[in-house]
């Protein structure tokens, strides 16, 4: 089955892939490849509605094609549209935010057109990220690794989404692990290992994540104190009896027991298990969108739903007489009241999913909704459209489910006024977007 084609790559797709088509009309997948391309590749896959192919050789480089930088690149899955020059790589994530829009939002295009912005690039291209989590591959020769775009765990020594700083650290955990283990006498049992790091407070965060009573808080603080000099270590003791990532409990090691940042006048603490946008200068971009749509309505009470840590909720309570936030992790709870206190302003913080929750939040005149990828339960949907907000600001990490949530809440109830990608994540397919709503019939 296994044959060679010429292809022009015609756009990027949400993969890391580019999408070219074979002389039968049948759309291909190529990774490692820029719209422009001319290539030779290699069908490995050839299913009923596409095919899969692997690069074999650039006959005709894109204008658009840019000098890979990482020496791990088709090896780690963390960059994979390196080779992708960045105002290509900024026109495919608006791409991908309109198709979702025609596609699966059952938009016209030239209405998905109309409302999607350009994208909104980050401030920096590299050296962005002030959080990865490493996976551990333990072992006779174990290291801390990212995962490939097959699934497989790849070494990291260094990583240039991280400052550059602590670009080295990967490596130097490694070292410092490996002298754990061979201490031990056996494999340590590990999970992965974040690193958080932020160049506007300073503070480097270690955390390692296991099951209880896998690591030794002595050992683990006596070597890891000597690495870049972290403010705070701290073991993220993962449920025994669970499969996932299900947290049972969160230990210090050493130091503050939490990592701060500051976004815009604000310094927010978080614990390892909180969710915070992994971009500080794009996640301040985010905010002054949804600030600019609701201080337009001047709310009496706002809603932030999925609220984390107080990224959005810290600023709202500021513009609204009275907020009302609604969390479902744990941690993220805390570290908001935390947050909330030490802003010096109120909010209403309800721990809870948002879907048990919202029956009992009464009216507001502003929602802010922030979901994860799997975007809105259908009953959140419904009842966002039965409370008919003025004003409705989206967040989401997924063009897919936003489109699919947009038409139920634009069915009757809400338009669109404008759509706003930004890039959070340089170098990946993947775009946050900001979608301003408001009534239809107001």
């Amino acid at each position: 089955m296994e044959r060679l084609e010429r292809l022009r790559v015609e756009r990027l797709s949400n993969s890391p892939d580019g999408v070219a088509h074979l002389p039968s009309g049948k759309t291909v997948f190529v990774p490692g490849t820029c719209p422009g391309d001319l290539v030779e590749a290699r069908l490995v896959a050839d299913r009923p509605r596409y095919a899969r192919a692997e690069l074999v050789s650039v006959l005709e480089a894109s204008p658009d094609r840019a000098k890979e930088r990482c020496p791990l690149t088709g090896v780690c899955g963390g960059c994979p549209w390196q080779h992708v020059g960045y105002e290509a790589q900024l026109a495919a994530k608006r791409a991908q935010v309109a198709d979702a829009l025609v596609h699966i939002g059952g938009l016209p295009a030239e209405e998905a057109e109309r409302l999607c912005g350009q994208t909104v690039p980050a401030p920096s291209q590299w050296g962005y990220r002030n959080k990865v989590e490493f996976g551990w591959s333990a072992g006779t020769r174990p290291f801390l690794g990212l995962h490939a775009h097959g699934g497989d765990l790849a070494p990291v020594t260094s990583c240039l989404l991280l400052p550059k700083r602590h670009a080295k650290l990967p490596g130097a955990l490694t070292g410092a692990l490996r002298y754990l283990q061979g201490n031990a006498g056996g494999q340590l049992q590990l999970d992965r290992v974040g690193v958080r790091t932020s160049l506007r407070t300073g503070e480097l965060e270690l955390a390692f994540w296991s099951k209880p009573g896998a690591l030794s808080r002595r050992s683990l603080a006596a070597v890891m104190k000597s690495l870049h000099n972290p403010s705070s270590i701290v073991n993220v003791l993962l449920d025994r009896h669970s499969l996932g990532r299900k947290v049972s409990g969160v230990s210090v090691v050493a130091g503050k027991g939490c990592w701060h940042e500051r976004l815009g006048d604000d310094v927010l603490a978080l614990s390892a298990p909180s969710f915070f946008q992994v971009n500080t200068q794009a996640a301040e971009l985010l905010r002054s969108l949804v600030l600019d749509a609701v201080e337009d309505v001047r709310p009496d009470r706002a809603l932030d739903l999925y609220c984390g840590a107080g990224t959005f909720t810290v600023p709202l309570a500021r513009v609204a007489r009275h907020t009302c936030a609604v969390e479902s992790q744990a941690s993220s709870v805390r570290d908001l009241r935390r947050n909330l206190r030490h802003a010096d302003v109120a909010a209403e913080v309800i721990g809870g999913a948002v879907e048990r929750e919202f029956e009992a939040l009464g009216q507001a005149d502003v929602a802010v909704v922030d979901p994860p990828r799997a975007g809105l339960a259908t009953q959140t949907a419904d009842a966002l459209c039965e409370m008919r907000a003025r004003r409705l600001v989206y967040v989401s990490c997924n063009p897919a489910t936003l489109a699919r949530d947009l038409k139920v809440l634009c069915r009757e109830t809400y338009r669109i006024e404008r759509m706003t990608p930004v890039d959070l994540f340089p170098q990946t397919p993947h775009v946050e977007t900001v979608t301003v709503m408001s009534l239809a019939h107001g």
